[in-house]
């Protein structure tokens, strides 16, 4: 609902993808309610020092690790990153090291946004083309009000070039056809 009301556009171009065949659609299109994005992955990630069973980084790693890369088997599209806050003394999320996001213009980088993704009782959604934008996680600099007890759950959506050639080739197709299914 967020994308079809505030970036229109986004949204009917993914109308368009899913009209090549929604069979191959993840979560399936029937299951997604009256206003529905197709992908046909989905990432499901949590981050925060409550996910990681007691484990924290070393005095010697980089505390400032940034993993930027360009997701190159993705369709060339938006898709919206979700990032739910979860947990925390007031259990409505928190501050949480390695959720701030940077996303550049190009695929070589360029300039820049860094956005805090991890908003106390706000779910945040990012508009991201992974395929042309070089993008990653980067620890915020100052964690002096970090929330030891939230974490963040993120949800990326996303579509495969291979699955969106597939679906061109053989439009009609579903996804276990040629199985059978016990």
């Amino acid at each position: 609902m967020a994308v079809l009301n505030y970036l229109p556009t986004a949204f009917k171009h993914n109308e368009n993808l899913k009209r090549n065949n929604e069979h191959f659609s993840y979560p399936p299109i029937r299951k997604q309610g009256w206003v529905s994005w197709f992908c046909n992955q989905v990432a499901v990630r949590r981050i925060g020092k409550v996910c990681t069973n007691g484990k924290e980084m070393n005095n010697n790693s980089n505390n400032n690790i940034v993993g930027l890369h360009i997701d190159t088997g993705d369709v060339s599209t938006m898709q919206p990153l979700v990032y739910i806050p979860r947990g925390g003394k007031k259990g409505v999320g928190g501050r949480v090291c390695n959720t701030e996001l940077i996303v550049c213009e190009g695929r070589n980088g360029g300039k820049f946004v860094r956005i805090e993704t991890n908003i106390p009782g706000y779910v945040c959604i990012v508009l991201l083309n992974s395929a042309e934008s070089l993008h990653g996680i980067i620890e915020a600099d100052d964690l002096g009000d970090e929330d030891e007890d939230a974490y963040c759950t993120r949800i990326v959506p996303f579509i495969t070039q291979h699955i969106i050639n597939y679906m061109m080739k053989n439009p009609g197709d579903k996804p276990i056809d040629k199985y059978k299914v016990i």
